[in-house]
C-alpha cells in the first residue's frame, strides 16, 4: 500500500537495529492500527440496535420488531447500510491519487500527519452524528485519512527499516490492522453490554421520615438531593445547572432528572453513590430513573463510544508523525542531501553510511529520470508484474475475508446468533486473525510466498465449502438458531478460514508486488495495486448483504469458488520470489517462467541491470 518514493536495488548494508528505527515503525504501523479499527468497528454497530433505530429504521423494524420477512438471510439487505461501510472505501480510492503526490513532494511524515488529522475529524462526525449525511460525510473523511495512510506509512516502513528486517517489518502495518480489528471488536463487545453502574443496586423502601442520596452525572459536579416523606415543599433545586421546584414527597424531585438534564437522546451515565433508607415513591423513582438512563446509553452511548474511540489510534498516529523522522530516501529525494546523510547516520546506528548514501542518491537520480512511470508500466515486458499485481488484489477481496471482517456480527446474527454471542464470536476471529499474522512473520521467508497461498487456498476452500453445507441443512430461511455444537462449529471453521487468510492472502498481496516491480515502475504499480484493492474492497463492502440475501448459504459457495480459481492461478502463474534480490528478479523469476518468459526479450536483462545500479 505505498505511494511515490524509491528504494534501493536491495542490496546488504551494514546497521544496527536501532532503538530509533524500532520506535519510528512502532509509531508509524499505528496507522495499520487506524485502518483496521475500522473494518472491524463498522460491522459491530450495524449489529446494534440501537445505531440501527436512529439511522436504518427499515433495518430495525426488520431485525428488532422481526417485521415479515422472505427470509432471515435479507434482515440486513439494505443500500445505505451498505453504503454506511463501503463509503470509506470509496473515499480512500479518490484520496490516493492526491496522497501519492503529497507523499512524494512533501514527504511520509507530512502525509501521516495528515492521515491523522482528516481521520480524527471523521470521527468526530461519526461519534456526534445526529443524522444520516453526517455519518456518511464522518465516513469519507475516514476513508480519505486512510487513503493517506495506506500511501505513506508502508512506504516509511520500508525505506527506514534495514533490509535484513525490512520484510518483517512491513507485515508491521498488517499486523497493526489485525490489531486494530480485534481492538475494535472487543469495543464494540463491551458498549452493546454496557449496563448502568447501578443496574444491579437493590432499592429497599424504609420507614424514615428523611433520606439522602447523590446522584452523578457525566458532568463534573455531584449534587446532592434531599428526600422528605409526606410533607410538601417548594424549593428550587438545581439539577446539573438546570433548577427544578421540588413537589409533594420524593417522586416530584427526582422523576423531571433526566428529561430537564438531557432530553431525549441525552448521553449522560447516571451512577448511584450513595442510597441509604428510601421510601417506597423513591424507590419507584429511582428505578424509573434507572431505566430511562438505561434507555438513553442504549440509544447512544454505545455505538457513539464505539466510533468515537477510533480517534485514538488516529491520535497516536499524528503524535507519532510529530516525533519521528521522515526516511533519507524522502529527504534526498526533495534534494535535502545533507539532512538525509544526518539521518540515515541516526537511524543506522554506524559512522560508515557512505555505500548506502551513494546507493540512495543513484536510485533517487535514476527515479527523477523515469518521466512517464505509468506509461512505462505498460510496456510489453513489465506485463507480468502488473498482471500478478492487479490479480492479488482482486483474488484478495474475493477470498471473502473482508465480508467476513466487515459483517461478522451482522453474518452471525443472520445465522441465529444472539447480539452478544454474534460479537463475542467477532472477537475471537478477531484473536486469531492476530496470532494467525504473526506466524506470517516468521514463516514468509522460510516456507516461500508460494508455499503459503497453497496452503491457504486449500484451508480456506474446505472450510467454506463445509460451512455452506452445515448452514445449508441447519439454518432455513425463517429458523430461528443454530443449535449450540453447530454453532460452536460454525465458529470454528470461521477461526479456521481467517487463520489461512492471515498467514498468507493478506500480507503477501502486498509484499509480492512490493518485490516484483523494477525501480522505475515500483511507484506507480504499487499506486495500481492500492486503487484495485480499494476499488474491490468497495465493490464487496456494498454489495456482501444483497449478495447474503441473493445466494443465503450459498454466498460461502462463491467464495469458495474464488478460493479455488486463484489457488490455480498461484499454482500456475506465480513464480517464487523468496530470497531473491531485485535485480536478479529477471533473470531468476521470469525468464525461468514456462509463460512470462515470452514477454522478456534478452536486451530486457541488461537494460534493468543498467536502471538498478544507476549505470
Amino acid at each position: 500500500m505505498a505511494g511515490g518514493g524509491f528504494t534501493t536495488s536491495g542490496g546488504e548494508f551494514e546497521a544496527k537495529i536501532t532503538p530509533i528505527v524500532i520506535l519510528s515503525c512502532m509509531m508509524a504501523a499505528t496507522g495499520g492500527l487506524m485502518f483496521g479499527y475500522d473494518i472491524g468497528v463498522s460491522g459491530g454497530v450495524t449489529s446494534m440496535p440501537a445505531f440501527l433505530k436512529e439511522f436504518f429504521p427499515e433495518v430495525y423494524r426488520k431485525t428488532v420488531e422481526e417485521e415479515e420477512l422472505d427470509s432471515n438471510y435479507c434482515k440486513y439487505d439494505n443500500e445505505k447500510l451498505q453504503l454506511f461501510t463501503s463509503c470509506l472505501y470509496l473515499a480512500g480510492l479518490m484520496a490516493t491519487f492526491l496522497a501519492s503526490h503529497i507523499t512524494r513532494r512533501q514527504g511520509r511524515r507530512a502525509t501521516m500527519l495528515i492521515s491523522g488529522f482528516i481521520f480524527i475529524a471523521g470521527v468526530a462526525f461519526n461519534a456526534a452524528a445526529q443524522n444520516l449525511a453526517m455519518l456518511i460525510i464522518g465516513r469519507v473523511l475516514l476513508g480519505s485519512g486512510v487513503g493517506f495512510a495506506n500511501q505513506a506509512v508502508p512506504v516509511f516502513l520500508s525505506e527506514i527499516a534495514p533490509s535484513r528486517i525490512r520484510g518483517a517489518l512491513n507485515i508491521l502495518f498488517q499486523l497493526n490492522i489485525t490489531l486494530g480489528i480485534l481492538f475494535s471488536n472487543l469495543v464494540n463487545y463491551a458498549t452493546n453490554k454496557t449496563p448502568l453502574p447501578f443496574s444491579k443496586l437493590k432499592l429497599v423502601p424504609s420507614s424514615c421520615q428523611a433520606t439522602v442520596c447523590r446522584i452523578c452525572t457525566s458532568v463534573p459536579s455531584c449534587i446532592t438531593f434531599s428526600c422528605q416523606l409526606g410533607s410538601p415543599f417548594n424549593r428550587e433545586e438545581v439539577v446539573g445547572g438546570v433548577p427544578m421546584t421540588g413537589r409533594e414527597g420524593g417522586k416530584g424531585e427526582f422523576e423531571p432528572i433526566i428529561g430537564r438534564t438531557g432530553g431525549e437522546g441525552a448521553n449522560f451515565l447516571f451512577t448511584i453513590v450513595e442510597a441509604i433508607n428510601l421510601d417506597e415513591g423513591v424507590v419507584k423513582c429511582l428505578g424509573s430513573i434507572r431505566q430511562k438512563g438505561e434507555d438513553r446509553i442504549k440509544g447512544g452511548w454505545g455505538w457513539r463510544l464505539s466510533l468515537g474511540l477510533g480517534g485514538l489510534p488516529a491520535l497516536l498516529l499524528t503524535l507519532g508523525a510529530f516525533l519521528v523522522v521522515d526516511t533519507p530516501n524522502s529527504l534526498i529525494e526533495r534534494g535535502h542531501l545533507e539532512e538525509g546523510k544526518s539521518v540515515l547516520r541516526k537511524i543506522r546506528g554506524i559512522d560508515n553510511i557512505e555505500p548506502e548514501f551513494l546507493e540512495l542518491l543513484d536510485a533517487s537520480r535514476v527515479a527523477k529520470e523515469v518521466k512517464h512511470p505509468f506509461r512505462n508500466i505498460l510496456k510489453r515486458k513489465n506485463r507480468p508484474q502488473l498482471v500478478i499485481s492487479i490479480a492479488l488484489q482482486i483474488f484478495q477481496q474475493f477470498t471473502g475475508i473482508n465480508a467476513i471482517m466487515f459483517y461478522a456480527p451482522v453474518l452471525f446474527n443472520t445465522l441465529g446468533f444472539k447480539n452478544d454471542a454474534s460479537l463475542y464470536s467477532a472477537v475471537i476471529t478477531g484473536a486469531v486473525n492476530v496470532v494467525s499474522t504473526v506466524v506470517s512473520i516468521y514463516s514468509v521467508d522460510r516456507l516461500g510466498r508460494k508455499m503459503l497461498l497453497l496452503e491457504a487456498g486449500a484451508q480456506m476452500f474446505l472450510s467454506q465449502l463445509v460451512i455452506a453445507v452445515i448452514i445449508g441443512m441447519k439454518v432455513k430461511d425463517h429458523s430461528e438458531d443454530l443449535s449450540k455444537g453447530f454453532a460452536v462449529l460454525v465458529v470454528v471453521l470461521v477461526c479456521i478460514f481467517v487463520s489461512a487468510f492471515a498467514w498468507s492472502w493478506g500480507p503477501l498481496s502486498w509484499l509480492i508486488p512490493s518485490e516484483i516491480f523494477p525501480l522505475e515502475t515500483r511507484s506507480a504499480g504499487q499506486s495500481i495495486a492500492v486503487c484495485v484493492n480499494l476499488l474491490c474492497t468497495f465493490v464487496i463492502a456494498q454489495a456482501f448483504l444483497s449478495m447474503l440475501c441473493f445466494f443465503k448459504f450459498g454466498i460461502f459457495l462463491f467464495f469458495s469458488g474464488c478460493v479455488l480459481i486463484m489457488s490455480t492461478f498461484v499454482l500456475l502463474l506465480l513464480p517464487e520470489t523468496k530470497n531473491v534480490p531485485i535485480e536478479e528478479m529477471t533473470e531468476r523469476v521470469w525468464k525461468q517462467h514456462w509463460l512470462w518468459n515470452r514477454f522478456i526479450d534478452e536486451d530486457d536483462c541488461v537494460k534493468e541491470e543498467k536502471v538498478v545500479t544507476g549505470n
